[in-house]
């Protein structure tokens, strides 16, 4: 739930459609339990709050980059079903 809050809070002044937040371990190696490539990515829109964690199977750079990727995915959708 703290994820959730976390990006909801983006919001309050009402500037924006959508927003995300992301946390987590892009790598190389864990950290405090988290696998490498472990992330939870939130959104929040007018419509909905919502976050969800997702494991990335790559180096450094690589889960950084599905990191991202996944995120403007997830916040293109919501912007989109917001139309």
């Amino acid at each position: 739930q703290g994820h959730e809050e976390d990006v909801h809070g983006d919001d309050e002044a009402g500037f924006t459609r959508a927003g995300k937040d992301l946390t987590g371990v892009a790598g190389p190696g864990s950290s405090e339990g988290k696998p490498s490539g472990f992330v939870w990515i939130g959104i929040s829109s007018p419509r909905c709050t919502f976050a969800r964690n997702f494991i990335f199977e790559s180096d450094r750079k690589g889960n950084m980059d599905a990191i991202a990727n996944k995120a403007l995915e997830l916040l293109l959708q919501e912007i989109s079903s917001n139309d």
